[in-house]
């Protein structure tokens, strides 16, 4: 089992940002909870999901006047992903990016 998640983390380490509408065609896990108002938890093929769109639509340099568009296709290219979809709104993914980035920053610091 354990090699069928890494093999499975190194295919979609590869990607480039236009294969992100098919993420694997095995089961990713069942992270989405069911009940409302809950936050769902995030897992790392997510995270990577997430990153690679950013890359691709740079919200961040866009310009001024374009920032939320610019985060609203982020999402929803994240919706339209397979076989499971990430649910977010723009502002969840704004927000997703500026913690990863503060996360990284401090590892960063930590390590130097």
């Amino acid at each position: 089992m354990p090699e069928r998640a890494e093999a499975r983390q190194q295919a979609s380490m590869g990607r480039t940002t236009g294969e992100l509408s098919r993420v694997d065609g095995a089961h990713l896990g069942a992270s989405d909870s069911t009940h409302a108002g809950r936050a769902t938890k995030r897992i790392d093929w997510m995270d990577r999901a997430l990153s690679r769109q950013v890359l691709a639509t740079d919200p961040i340099n866009c310009g001024r006047g374009r920032v939320v568009a610019k985060w609203a296709e982020v999402a929803q290219v994240l919706r339209r992903l397979e076989p499971q979809p990430i649910l977010r709104s723009h502002k969840s993914c704004r927000q997703r990016v500026k913690k990863l980035v503060q996360i990284y920053k401090v590892s960063e610091h930590a390590n130097n």
